[in-house]
């Protein structure tokens, strides 16, 4: 795929690189990203489009280009967040979201392209924490049990021989009726501090975000340092559906005696079965996986006024 340069592009000046995913959510996706850059024109930044991976895979490896690159800008979902994170921290991170969940942004306030392109051009950044995954880096959550397998199911599906499909809300409908219907819930364990806690589903967050405004880890802030883990001991989606609604009735998850918590610098994941595990909402091969807290290693461009 082309790119559209909104000037010309000099390595000696500041500019604005934005990664972008046609695949994200439903939305008008080059629209929104025509309206950022223009909005960027306003503000006297130049701005580079990366539609294809192999591109921006380039220019954010090109020491020439991160020296004067003012900030990257993860066009897309989470999933896209999460591309960017592992191919570069050195420069800022900003998100124009385009996805179906958008976590990362909204944790710190993405919304539309115009009051980016202001926050962007004002250049004010916070420091926050980021977690691996069997050295993938991750901004939200990663989690082990049906969850992950749903996201596994939803990826083989969206894959095709020449490119990927669009991913709706609704394209995780007949993804989630398989997985309830054929997950087998193998036990695992947590390991964090010494300590090894058995169940069949664990979840790692970096900050308290997940998908339909859900709060399993109430106290887990981006830079505290430290992940917030959570296992849930028995099997069955019967059991499975009580877990989700008590975590809907304001965090009452928390109080039952079959749900553990707590928080380490790391932790490890194991099932003699290999079950999967997803990272930001993308799969990310299987167990035995080891997570581990990455202090302070994300500047994060900070939209407040």
């Amino acid at each position: 795929m082309t790119c559209r340069v909104s000037h010309k592009i000099n390595k000696n000046e500041p500019w604005v690189a934005i990664v972008a995913n046609p695949y994200s959510g439903s939305g008008p996706n080059r629209r929104l990203v025509d309206r950022l850059q223009n909005a960027l024109d306003q503000h006297g930044l130049p701005s580079r489009t990366l539609w294809d991976p192999v591109e921006h895979t380039a220019v954010l490896n090109d020491p020439e280009w991160q020296h004067t690159c003012r900030c990257v800008v993860a066009a897309g979902g989470d999933g896209t967040v999460g591309g960017v994170i592992n191919e570069t921290t050195a420069i800022p991170l900003a998100v124009l979201p385009m996805g179906n969940e958008n976590l990362f942004a909204r944790q710190f306030g993405f919304r539309k392209p115009e009051p980016l392109a202001e926050a962007i051009a004002r250049g004010r950044t916070r420091t926050i924490d980021l977690g691996s995954a069997n050295d993938r880096k991750f901004a939200v959550v990663a989690s082990v049990g049906i969850d992950a397998d749903t996201v596994e199911r939803v990826q083989k599906w969206r894959v095709r021989a020449d490119h990927l499909k669009r991913v709706t809300r609704l394209s995780y409908a007949r993804p989630i009726i398989s997985a309830a219907l054929g997950y087998g819930y193998p036990p695992i364990e947590l390991i964090a501090d010494s300590r090894t806690v058995p169940g069949t589903h664990a979840m790692v967050f970096n900050f308290n975000r997940y998908a339909l405004g859900l709060s399993f880890t109430p106290e887990a802030k981006a830079d505290d340092g430290k992940l917030h883990w959570l296992v849930f001991e028995k099997p069955g989606l019967v059991k499975f559906t009580t877990y989700l609604a008590s975590v809907w009735l304001r965090s009452r998850h928390l109080k039952r005696p079959d749900v553990h918590a707590g928080t380490a610098e790391t932790i490890e994941l194991r099932c003699n079965t290999g079950a999967p595990v997803q990272v930001d909402g993308d799969p990310s091969n299987r167990t035995p996986v080891t997570i581990k807290a990455l202090p302070q290693s994300l500047r994060v461009i900070d939209m407040r006024p």
